[in-house]
Order: C-alpha cells, then structure tokens, then sequence
C-alpha cells in the first residue's frame, strides 16, 4: 500500500497564541503536499505557490516545554512527518512521541519517545535565510531498538513501524531572537503526517485498573514512557540523528 497523507486533529496543546491557534494546524494540514515543499530547505514567503498557513503559535513569554498531541481519527503506520516552522518563533529541539490505540484519551496514553529533531536557528542562517523558513523531513522509522519492557505484537509489521493513534510533539526550548522572537514563542506554520491507514479494533476498558493514567503531559514526569535502551531512529534531511534524548 502506498502511503498517503494522514489526516490529524490537535487533540492538545500546552498554550497558544490568540491570533495563532492550533486549531489552523488541522485545517491547513494539506498545505505541504504543495509539489514547492518537496524536500528539506529553507523557503521565503514567495518560495510556495500557495498561500502561506498561518499556523500555530505558543502564548508570549510561555514557560517550556510546550506541547502539541495530535490525534489520528483512523489509526496508521506512520512513515515521515513534514514540519515548517515559523521564521522567527523557531524551536530548538523537538521531541517525538506515539501512543498506540486503545481505550483512552489522549491525556492517559501510554506514549513511547522516539527521539527528536533539532532545527537552525537565524544566528546560523546566511544573511538571506534570515526571514526564511524551514521546512523539516522527519522518516519516523519508529521501532530500530530493543524493547526490554515489552514483547513483540500485531501492530508491528515486521520493520519496526507501530500503528499509531496519538502524536505527541514537545518543544524544549526556542532559540533567543530580541528582533524577530521577543516574548520567546514557538511557532510551527504547517505539520502533515504520511504513512498507510490500518484498521484496528479496541476492546472496550472493563474497569479504571485496565489503562495506565498520566498525571502530565507537558514534561516527562508522570508521562508513560517505555525504557527502549537506546533511542529509536529519527532520520532527518540531511542529517540522521540517533542519540538518546
């Protein structure tokens, strides 16, 4: 089967910005499959034929990390997720997490961390880049670890990919722009997932002792998380990051 794009909610988000909600994340979500966003680079504002999202801001002067948990109305083997950040508001590290389906929320999935992604700052940009913004290629080869705390099941095909219900997305920090990002915000101007949409069935939960509950979301205390050893593999263009958070 091929892959094809993934249609998401924000199910979750730490804060946002009053004029820029993550609620435009879900309806702007097929703007990278514009044929202009077809590798890692940087793009102005005049680069893509279509017009620029308006995205997702965090509040001014918000305290990190920031998250997004995003939702998948139908459960899938993802493949890669394309990000594009704001040109100012730029993250400095993302860290990637999945929860599998099953008889919970969002706000009680067990999440496994997959590892992260780290974005150019403008101080590292050539004087041309400076407004530019950047557009991510993350292949969510999922599962390349050793699972001490879990036995092999169904929803892994064989390749390591996991059928996802849940994409959690942790901002640690931003990169310090007194110009171009004064009140230290996080912003990301189009997420779109890819992969192939699988059927799954999900018992119904018989009592409050069958899921595992979190008392966080934010930070990594009292989220869920499995102890891989070594971090899954995130591969990014052009660079392939393998190490642990």
């Amino acid at each position: 089967m091929y892959e094809k794009r993934i249609e998401y909610v924000v199910a979750h988000v730490s804060s946002e910005d009053d004029d820029f909600l993550a609620s435009n994340l879900s309806l702007e979500q097929d703007v990278l499959c514009d044929p202009s966003f077809s590798s890692s680079s940087f793009f102005s504002s005049t680069a893509a034929k279509t017009e620029m999202p308006l995205g997702w801001s965090s509040e001014p002067d918000s305290n990190f990390p920031q998250s997004l948990v995003l939702e998948l109305p139908t459960p899938a083997r993802l493949e890669r997720l394309m990000y594009l950040s704001h040109c100012t508001q730029i993250a400095s590290r993302v860290q990637v997490f999945v929860a599998r389906p099953g008889p919970y929320s969002w706000a009680s999935a067990e999440y496994i961390r997959l590892g992260h992604f780290t974005l150019n700052g403008n101080n590292s940009k050539a004087s041309g880049q400076r407004k530019a913004m950047e557009l991510k290629t993350v292949q969510l080869k999922a599962m390349k670890m050793r699972r001490r705390h879990e036995e092999e099941t169904d929803d892994d095909d064989g390749d390591g990919r996991l059928v996802v219900k849940y994409v959690r997305l942790q901002f640690v920090g931003c990169y310090s722009d007194e110009d171009g990002n004064p009140f230290n915000q996080v912003g990301v101007l189009a997420l779109t997932l890819f992969g192939t949409p699988v059927s799954v069935v999900v018992p119904p939960s018989t009592s409050k002792n069958d899921v595992k509950t979190t008392t966080a979301v934010d930070g990594d205390e009292g989220v869920c998380m499995m102890d891989s050893g070594t971090a899954g593999l995130i591969d990014t263009l052009p660079s392939l990051i393998d190490e642990p958070d």
